[in-house]
């Protein structure tokens, strides 16, 4: 097999396993349960808690 052949079934087989990855965290998404609204104030305050905590 030459070293580009190689190289191609690396690429693939690389690209199957993302994909499975993909789809199982997918899976594992839908299974977690409802979803709720996304709180993006609450994230940046913890966010901004946590830069503080490493600066001091």
């Amino acid at each position: 097999m030459s070293m580009h052949r190689k190289t191609i079934t690396s690429t693939d087989q690389q690209a199957k396993n993302r994909l499975a990855v993909l789809r199982q965290a997918l899976v594992e998404g839908e299974s977690s349960g409802e979803s709720k609204p996304l709180d993006m104030s609450s994230i940046k305050a913890a966010g901004h808690k946590m830069s503080s905590a490493r600066t001091t």
